[in-house]
Order: C-alpha cells, then sequence, then structure tokens
C-alpha cells in the first residue's frame, strides 16, 4: 500500500492478516488522513489485537501536528468506545493539547465517568506551564460550565480549578 492508502481497500480486507499488515503499513508510511482509516477499522473489527495495535499507534503519535486530526475526529465521534480509546491515547501520547483543555473539560463534565476520567488523567499529567491569562480562561471556562456536570462526575470537576493552577509559568 502506498501513502494515499485507500480506506475501501482497506477496511474490505476480509483476513485478519491482511488487516494488521495493512495496519503496519499505516504505521510506517502513513499520514494524518490514515487516522480516520484507522478509527473506521477499530470500529468495525471484533479483533482484538487489531484494536489493540490501531490503540498503540494512537499512543505512539508524536508528531504535534496530528492534534487538530485527533481533534477534529474527538468532535465528530458519538461511538463511547472510540472517544475512550481517543482520549486514553491522547495522555498516552504526551502530545500538547492546550489549545483544545475545553473540549477536554467537557468530556470530563458530560461524558461518562471512565471517559471523563481519562480526559481528567490528561490534564491531571499535563507538565507544560503556561500563560497567567490561559490559566484564568481555563478557570472561569471551569467555573462557567461546572452546573452542567454530570453528578457521577462532579468530584473530579471540582479538582480542575487546582490541576490549572498548577500550571504556573
Amino acid at each position: 500500500m502506498t501513502k494515499s492508502t485507500n480506506t475501501a481497500k482497506v477496511l474490505n480486507l476480509k483476513n485478519d492478516n491482511e488487516v494488521v499488515n495493512a495496519i503496519k503499513e499505516i504505521r510506517k508510511n502513513g499520514n494524518g488522513k490514515d487516522l480516520n482509516i484507522l478509527i473506521d477499522i477499530y470500529q468495525n473489527t471484533k479483533n482484538d489485537d487489531i484494536k489493540k495495535s490501531i490503540y498503540s499507534i494512537f499512543c505512539d503519535l508524536k508528531d504535534q501536528k496530528l492534534t487538530k486530526n485527533i481533534i477534529e475526529i474527538l468532535k465528530d465521534t458519538e461511538d463511547k468506545t472510540i472517544l475512550k480509546m481517543l482520549v486514553a491515547s491522547c495522555w498516552e501520547s504526551r502530545l500538547d493539547y492546550l489549545d483544545y483543555f475545553e473540549l477536554f473539560i467537557n468530556l470530563i463534565m458530560q461524558e461518562d465517568f471512565t471517559i471523563a476520567f481519562d480526559a481528567f488523567t490528561l490534564l491531571e499529567n499535563f507538565d507544560n506551564k503556561i500563560t497567567e491569562s490561559r490559566r484564568v480562561e481555563l478557570s472561569k471556562y471551569v467555573k462557567d460550565n461546572i452546573v452542567n456536570c454530570k453528578k457521577d462526575n462532579i468530584v473530579l470537576a471540582l479538582d480542575l480549578p487546582k490541576i490549572i493552577n498548577n500550571y504556573k509559568e
């Protein structure tokens, strides 16, 4: 397969070994557009090894430019399994999602606890420093939106201002 991997071709592979080989090729030569192919495969397979392989690719992302692709996928998906996998991979990859923290705050407040916990872990383990104005902006965002928080996630949401304060320059 070339760098311009054909989605239909990959999704129509019948043999799990062929899918694994296609995933390896995407890992080796893929680009940001191939992330959507991987999501489609993840969503349509029952094979746990294939799912683990795809999750591993998302966890191993190092190109900061791919955060935009990941955020778009996060915004577009309603599938809780994919949402959980992606959010967990965001904190595993250690890419910088500072510009998208409001999205993760929303996930903490509005999603199932397991997804909220992974989003919380991402914010809690953020080790970069941010400007005072961004900290104030994020704290205000939490304060303004906490009324929309799911009951099961309120403990996480209430810890957000303290976590945000730890990002001092």
